[in-house]
């Protein structure tokens, strides 16, 4: 089904080419030309009353995941834990002495078990990651 087209009335442009000469003319005392014409674009959008403009839409990059950068100091921390340990840590142990959240840890444990650093001994919850260098 198209859109129908939002049409702009006589009267709407006159308010529109009014305010923009007294725009205009209030530039010419503040010199700052960039800034009215932005005031301006903000007060003419075409939202439906009683709701805000919206910005625009963000360009779709890549395949759509975050894409978060690693912390190398945290890395260090939860490998010298691990090392510490003899028996191993789990990923929640690990957590709690860190005070950082669980998930972060298993994503950051899991990286350093495909790495070759941790071996992981046990079965889902009673897994423990083990230093294997």
């Amino acid at each position: 089904m198209p859109r129908q087209k939002q049409l702009i009335t006589e009267s709407e442009i006159d308010a529109f080419a009014n305010r923009l000469k007294q725009l205009v003319r209030q530039a010419g005392h503040d010199h700052s030309i960039a800034a009215t014409l932005q005031k301006l674009a903000g007060s003419f959008s075409r939202a439906p009353a009683g709701r805000a403009a919206s910005a625009p839409r963000a360009v779709k990059s890549g395949n759509g995941r975050r894409r978060r950068r690693g912390n190398p100091a945290l890395e260090q921390k939860i490998v010298e834990l691990v090392k510490a340990s003899k028996a191993g840590l789990g990923s929640p142990d690990i957590a709690h002495k860190l005070g950082v959240p669980k998930e972060r840890i298993k994503s950051i444990a899991q990286k350093l078990k495909g790495k070759g650093t941790f071996k992981v001994v046990g079965v889902k919850r009673q897994a423990k990651y083990q230093f294997a260098g």
